[in-house]
C-alpha cells in the first residue's frame, strides 16, 4: 500500500468517527447487534439519521448488515490498523544506544532488530544489561 492510499484510508477512518452519534452507534454495535429502530430508540435520535450513520459505517467496512440487523466488524478494524500501522515502528539501531561496546553487544545478541526479545542471557553479568 502506498503512502497516499494509506493516508486517505486513515483520513476516512477519522472522518467516520468524528461524529459523536456515529461513534455511539459503533459502540452499541460493538457490544451487540441491533436493528436501526433499536439504535434510534436507545440513542433517542431519528431513525433516518441512524440509517445515514449506518450507511457511512458500512461504506467504511466497519459495520455488516444481515437482513435488518447490523453488527460491528471488529476484524475489519483490526485489518485496517494492521495495514495502516504496518512498518510504522522504527527499527532500533545499536549505534543509537548509549553505553560501552560490551553493553551494545549484549543488547544486540539478546534482541532482534525490531526490538523483540531473542533470548534471555544465561550469565548474570549479561542479564544486568537486558
Amino acid at each position: 500500500m502506498d503512502q497516499t492510499t494509506e493516508s486517505t484510508e486513515v483520513m476516512e477512518f477519522f472522518k467516520t468517527f468524528a461524529n459523536l452519534e456515529r461513534l455511539k452507534i459503533a459502540g452499541l454495535l460493538a457490544t451487540q447487534a441491533h436493528t436501526p429502530a433499536e439504535i434510534a430508540e436507545l440513542l433517542k435520535i431519528k431513525p433516518m439519521l441512524v440509517l445515514r450513520h449506518l450507511e457511512q459505517l458500512a461504506n467504511s467496512g466497519l459495520v455488516r448488515q444481515t437482513e435488518q440487523v447490523y453488527r460491528f466488524d471488529g476484524d475489519a478494524l483490526n485489518e485496517l490498523s494492521r495495514r495502516v500501522l504496518q512498518g510504522s515502528r522504527p527499527a532500533a539501531k545499536m549505534e543509537n544506544f548509549e553505553g560501552e561496546d560490551y553493553e551494545r553487544k549484549v543488547l544486540k545478541d539478546s534482541f532482534t532488530a525490531d526490538g523483540k526479545l531473542r533470548a534471555i542471557p544465561t550469565q548474570q553479568r549479561k542479564r544486568v544489561w537486558c
